[in-house]
């Protein structure tokens, strides 16, 4: 370390980073009482050389304002955590920065998100930024390669441990699903929490590093708190308390806003293809293949939006106006309003299909039965004729008479007339 580096006074800092997994469970049949046989499962699946699989030390329920009500899907499945040794080896100093320790958060839709707390020497830039985000996916590939690597190849059997899991040929949510890049070693994208004291003399370095303003940081008895796109700063918090409500609070909002991204980017995919679908016509089998996973998808998201507001009011305490500060701040309203708006455009794509489907059907249907009462005008006139060939003179006009005086061809022509007629009204009327 340099002697300009040594002078500088060490900060605390946290970085966040949410990665892809092969988790994926059957959300929806999984009452919240199954969680723990859930983590026995995984536990039971994981590797346990240099990582423990562990339970969430979070209380859930009510009980106290350290509990949040929320519901399983938006607790985390287990946390994996580094063995002290592993944790030795990986904590040297680099670039002005020491790690103190990590934990990972295991989510179903195949998410986790690792936080990572480290020591900074070094003055807050954007070259600090690009030195955490390298360190951070460092260990998001360590965790993949250790961790992931096995699980996936577990999960890629037909039957997994037990109906709970998903294999992965049978994830229907994320079409975009390959053990590829459920195994991808970097990061989706590298958030950081800087933990500083309004009194210390890189105060305004850190504040200017957040871009942070006086009027958006809000204020707490135990902490001032300013949440960012990207970097963010817990100012005059000496609680650890209240820091761990930062990283639960922050893992909640980190694993929806994933969600969000997944979706946005899988329902721009599903429309291009449909798009394709509808212009390549023989390809029906392929298109109602997808048509289904598409609706899979949006019932799943309905599912997810019934769950995060179930878990926004469960949470309780500070964690409750941490979450909605980083809600806010990230405008979580209008990318989920922005999601459900692709949505809604691919159910309107889809609604038109079936109804263009439909009535292609009943087009279909309706020349069939002009058809058939074609056939039968034919059959009613021939019979007529056969009929009025035996008549005998009882000199009662009737329809027998009709028949016996017209020639049986322009009868025939008649007929086939009044069938063609038929038929021209009902494309008329459909058109």
């Amino acid at each position: 370390m340099s002697s300009e580096q040594s002078q500088i006074t060490p900060t605390r800092l946290i970085s966040i980073a949410p990665f892809r997994t092969p988790i994926n469970l059957r959300s929806e049949r999984l009452a919240d009482a199954e969680l723990e046989q859930v983590r026995a499962e995984l536990a039971a699946m994981l590797p346990n050389d240099g990582f423990t699989v562990q339970a969430p030390d979070w209380p859930f329920g009510y009980g106290s304002l350290n509990h949040d009500a929320i519901p399983g899907f938006f607790q985390p499945i287990a946390f994996v955590v580094p063995t002290d040794d592993l944790l030795q080896s990986v904590s040297q100093v680099s670039n002005g920065a020491r790690l103190l320790d990590f934990q990972v958060h295991l989510y179903d839709d195949t998410i986790a998100i690792l936080f990572a707390q480290w020591e900074v020497s070094a003055m807050p830039s954007t070259a600090l930024d690009r030195d955490l985000s390298a360190l951070t996916n460092n260990l998001v590939s360590r965790v993949v390669d250790e961790v992931m690597q096995p699980l996936a190849g577990k999960l890629a059997k037909s039957t997994p441990l037990s109906w709970r899991w998903r294999s992965i040929a049978e994830f229907v949510v994320y079409r975009d699903i390959a053990r590829q890049q459920l195994l991808n070693r970097d990061a989706l994208w590298v958030a950081r929490i800087a933990l500083v004291n309004s009194n210390s003399e890189d105060y305004a370095n850190w504040m200017a590093w957040a871009d942070a303003q006086e009027d958006r940081i809000v204020q707490n008895k135990q902490f001032s708190l300013y949440v960012g796109s990207g970097n963010s700063l817990l100012i005059d918090c000496d609680s650890e308390h209240e820091q761990r409500n930062l990283v639960r609070a922050m893992s909640l909002c980190q694993f929806y806003s994933v969600i969000l991204s997944l979706y946005l980017q899988q329902l721009n995919e599903d429309l291009s293809q449909l798009e394709n679908y509808v212009a390549r016509r023989g390809i029906s089998r392929a298109k109602n293949r997808l048509l289904r996973q598409v609706e899979n998808k949006l019932d799943h998201l309905d599912y997810v939006r019934l769950q995060h507001g179930q878990a926004l009011y469960g949470v309780q305490g500070s964690r409750r106006t941490m979450v909605s500060s980083i809600h806010e701040a990230w405008n979580t309203t209008g990318q989920f309003d922005n999601v459900m708006g692709w949505a809604g455009l691919l159910r309107e794509r889809i609604s038109r299909r079936f109804q263009e489907r439909r009535m292609k059907q009943g087009k279909l249907v309706q020349a069939l039965l002009a058809f058939i009462g074609g056939l039968a005008i034919l059959d009613i006139s021939l019979a007529m004729l056969s009929e009025s060939e035996g008549l005998r003179e009882d000199h009662l006009p009737g329809m027998l008479d009709l028949f016996y005086r017209l020639p049986a061809d322009g009868v025939l022509y008649a007929a086939v007339a009044v069938v063609v007629a038929v038929v021209f009204l009902i494309y008329r009327s459909e058109s």
